[in-house]
């Protein structure tokens, strides 16, 4: 689907509205370093006073709001509102467009929600059909991006076949292998010969490896990240077939296309297997378990580049 500003999106993409105060894990209270455009700024110190005695200079010099001690934003309220909108009635660009993401690739923009919030988690996780089925062709002069763009067109159906969504992502691991070879070797006319047979999932004992580098080797914000991690995985599936179905076609859709500007599809389709298979093998409800991951890697470029280095040995 297309909305009127000329952004590909999922079809569910309009469905979400922020709780607002009945938010029970507030993206204000994350914990998040959250930076602040400039007109924002101009308006909010020119409007509230004191405004700039609440924010600070981070060390790539962006302007951000000022922490509690719990890590809430300085101005988020106990009722769950935030003081500033409050006074104001706006509110800075991030926290406008949040939890919407945007990707911009040559000839078009792609754009999002991302499973940190969760009223958009159970919008995106509760969703009965393909989301995704206008999300195929794109206009785009660059070659690779054609072949990801179709690829991952053929990778989103197996998803949403009526199939289990561990056997789905097999094959997608393994395809991506094939498609690899295809893109190292620059002969985007063998894709239609693609015969990929489908790869292993990660072992219980390497999701354990995973869990033990992310807790010990990336920024945690939360410390129910690091308790969950440490604990023993549940011995019965986490996530229902609906749930693990729609967080693969997420990661898929998010992620994919990223390859574009490394050209390591094969390791991009690790790191959402290594996503995928950590929220299973969490010992909390499901929804929590990839909202966590969400905000705990997803939302952190330096922790989701750490991971897809340790999966790339």
């Amino acid at each position: 689907m297309k909305t009127a500003d000329g952004h590909f999106h999922p079809d569910y993409y309009s469905r979400f509205s922020c709780a607002a105060s009945a938010c029970k894990e507030s993206c204000c209270a994350a914990g998040w370093e959250i930076p602040i455009d400039g007109a924002t700024h101009e308006k909010y110190a020119r409007l509230v006073p004191g405004f700039d005695d609440n924010v600070r200079t981070d060390t790539d010099g962006d302007i951000i709001f000022r922490q509690k001690s719990g890590g809430e934003c300085v101005y988020f309220r106990d009722d769950g509102l935030c003081d500033l909108y409050v006074l104001t009635g706006f509110q800075c660009e991030i926290c406008t467009k949040y939890p919407r993401f945007f990707e911009e690739y040559d000839g078009f923009t792609e754009a999002g929600l991302s499973l940190s919030c969760e009223a958009a988690e159970k919008i995106i996780l509760e969703y009965r059909e393909n989301p995704y089925t206008e999300i195929g062709a794109r206009t785009t002069d660059d070659r690779l991006l054609e072949l990801l763009v179709k690829s991952r067109t053929k990778a989103l159906k197996s998803v949403f076949s009526g199939e289990d969504p561990d056997r789905a992502l097999e094959y997608i691991l393994g395809f991506s292998s094939s498609l690899q070879e295809i893109i190292d070797s620059d002969r985007p006319d063998k894709f239609d010969k693609i015969a990929a047979e489908p790869f292993e999932l990660f072992s219980a004992g390497e999701v354990d490896e995973i869990k033990s580098f992310i807790c010990e080797r990336t920024e945690v914000l939360s410390e129910d990240w690091k308790n969950l991690l440490r604990e023993k995985a549940p011995e019965s599936r986490n996530g229902s077939l609906i749930e693990r179905r729609n967080y693969l076609g997420y990661l898929i859709y998010r992620y994919f296309l990223k390859a574009i500007n490394t050209g390591d599809i094969y390791g991009e389709c690790l790191f959402i297997a290594a996503l995928y298979c950590l929220a299973n093998a969490l010992p909390c409800e499901f929804g929590n378990a990839v909202r966590m991951i969400s905000r705990e890697i997803e939302h952190n470029e330096g922790n989701a580049r750490a991971v897809l280095e340790f999966l790339a040995g």
